[in-house]
């Protein structure tokens, strides 16, 4: 367990050093195609979760407390913005991307890939695993920060309709207790989140077993492990903000 965890953070450290050579044309459109990979292609479900959880925390809360109740509007907003939005949406792109990405690396380790780019001397770290934790580091806090806005709307929207009351006076209520310390701590949160799922996964799939069989194990213990990732780092963040 001890040289997993030393291996996700040598893994963590070679990224986060080269990512200047992201300039370079190739690395930067293998990049940019992560990005739409893992955020942009997941909007739709993160789109629909976010009306969705919006809206029913809203009519649970103001159910239980009371509408216009001002701990019921705060207690809606640290749950949706600073848990609901980043955990969502870490565990939709841990589910869709993280076993696309190690099955394909261990396809191409299978296909001794890896060993063809070492002899064009071109360093296969860089070419094939820079570009895909780099991608997810970028697209998962991008993806927080809009399952945030839409479950925000969401949420307004909805209570104003069940209660009948101006929508801008309600948004103006609502707006005054969400504090920018709340959405950027969500998205925070999002960051680190997005650096271990790619790691993770990318570890799993230059790892594992080197068959057929091998390259499905891999892809549903990225899984697996990635979600392990998601809610030990979430438990961490709740220990911290209760010390702080």
């Amino acid at each position: 367990m001890g040289e997993r965890f030393f291996d996700y953070a040598m893994l963590l450290y070679y990224a986060l050093s080269r990512l200047g050579r992201l300039a370079n044309p190739q690395l930067r459109l293998a990049w940019l195609r992560q990005i739409g990979a893992a955020g942009i292609d997941a909007l739709p479900v993160l789109l629909v979760l976010g009306v969705v959880s919006g809206g029913l925390a809203v009519t649970q809360i103001t159910a239980i407390l009371g509408a216009g109740n001002e701990t019921g509007i705060r207690l809606w907003l640290w749950f949706l913005l600073y848990e609901f939005a980043p955990l969502l949406t870490a565990l939709v792109i841990v589910a869709r991307s993280s076993a696309a990405m190690a099955s394909e690396l261990a396809l191409m380790r299978l296909y001794d890939e890896f060993n063809a780019l070492n002899r064009l001397r071109i360093p296969p770290a860089e070419y094939v695993l820079l570009p895909r934790i780099a991608g997810v580091a970028v697209a998962m806090p991008a993806a927080t920060a809009i399952f945030q806005t839409v479950a925000l709307a969401s949420g307004i929207s909805i209570d104003t309709l069940v209660h009948h009351l101006p929508i801008l006076d309600q948004a103006d209520r609502y707006l005054a207790f969400a504090e920018p310390s709340l959405l950027l701590a969500g998205i925070f949160k999002g960051c680190c989140f997005g650096l271990a799922v790619p790691v993770i996964a990318c570890h799993e799939g230059t790892h594992g077993e080197k068959s057929p069989v091998g390259v499905t194990r891999v892809g549903m213990n990225a899984v697996g492990q990635g979600m392990v990732a998601v809610f030990l780092i979430d438990a961490l963040f709740m220990v911290a903000h209760h010390l702080l």
